[in-house]
Formats: structure tokens, sequence, C-alpha cells
């Protein structure tokens, strides 16, 4: 059975995404990229918190 595996990183300016499938037990394929530029930081150093229009676009 295949197995997969996801890694989801939040930083400031940017959330990405990758998503990989193990092959052979020794390789990592990468099946999915996914990234959306944010700039997360510029709300919270200003206003304390993230924005609900921010997390719309997730």
């Amino acid at each position: 059975m295949p197995m997969n595996f996801a890694a989801i990183e939040i930083g400031s300016n940017a959330v990405r995404m990758i998503v990989g499938g193990l092959v052979d037990s020794c390789e990592l394929r990468v099946l999915e990229r996914w990234s959306a530029h944010l700039r997360l930081g510029d709300s919270v150093f200003e206003h304390g918190m993230v924005p609900e229009n921010i997390f719309q676009q997730l």
C-alpha cells in the first residue's frame, strides 16, 4: 500500500504545502505543491491577528 505524506509551512508572508508519496520504501516523489502569498505578518504585526478575509483565501 502506498504511503503519502504532506507538510504545511505557515510563514509571515506565505503558506506552502507539499504532498509526496513514498516509492519503493526509499524515494519520496512529489505529487502536489501549493503556495499562497498572503502577507500574514503585515496584519499580525499591525493588528495582532489574522483578518477573516485572509483565512478565506486559504
